[in-house]
């Protein structure tokens, strides 16, 4: 038992953990992952691994928000399924997004969200040129 301990005994300086292995692994690791490479002995999940990690701390360098991407990456595949769904159940037909009213309001909605900070910021450059109502 005592051998089984220390293959997987890590050194840590200053925040980082030294691997033991680290080298026949082809990385250093920030923190142990033990569970990534043993449930399909696959090299990709490891590297799925480490991009997903990049991803990550890409966006929180550049600010952005990492919590609705998690809830973009679970609701996802849920979505994309009912959106094939109400297009079986309509044979192809994309008006039934358009002529139902919560669907239609929920459209509504969403575009406002995701065209009104642009507009409203071409606003604001417009009228800071003096293009607004009365402008000689």
């Amino acid at each position: 038992m005592e051998e089984f301990v220390q293959e997987f005994r890590t050194l840590r300086l200053d925040g980082w953990y030294i691997c033991p292995h680290a080298a026949e692994a082809g990385c250093d690791c920030r923190k142990p992952k033990p569970g990534t490479y043993t449930p399909n002995n696959s090299v990709f999940d490891l590297v799925l691994l480490y991009l997903i990690g990049l991803v990550g701390f890409l966006m929180r360098r550049f600010g952005f928000p990492i919590a609705p991407a998690v809830v973009g990456m679970i609701l996802g595949p849920m979505v994309e399924q009912q959106f094939r769904r109400a297009l079986a159940i309509t044979q192809g037909d994309y008006s039934i997004f358009f002529t139902r009213p919560i669907s239609a309001t929920l459209l509504a909605i969403a575009a406002v969200v995701l065209l009104g900070p642009p507009v409203l910021r071409l606003v604001r450059v417009w009228r800071a040129r003096g293009g607004g109502v009365g402008a000689s």
